[in-house]
């Protein structure tokens, strides 16, 4: 399970271990909080896509999370 965490860590492309430390913290002071903000929400796009294909039954929520992702921006 990937945490929101995991997710900006996947983003600015550094180790994804869940902790916010002195690497993270320094990338994400580097990035356009513009493009971060758009780049976090197509990985979660992205991870909601992969639920539905490995279990079908999940597209009955697709369309919520979807709105839920892009209501964050």
């Amino acid at each position: 399970m990937w945490t929101g965490v995991m997710i900006a860590q996947n983003v600015i492309e550094v180790k994804s271990d869940g902790i916010i430390g002195p690497v993270t913290l320094g990338k994400l002071n580097t990035i356009n909080p513009e493009l971060f903000l758009a780049s976090t929400t197509l990985v979660k796009i992205a991870r909601y896509v992969h639920l539905v294909k490995i279990r079908p039954a999940n597209s009955r929520f697709f369309y919520g999370w979807i709105g839920r992702a892009i209501g964050d921006i």
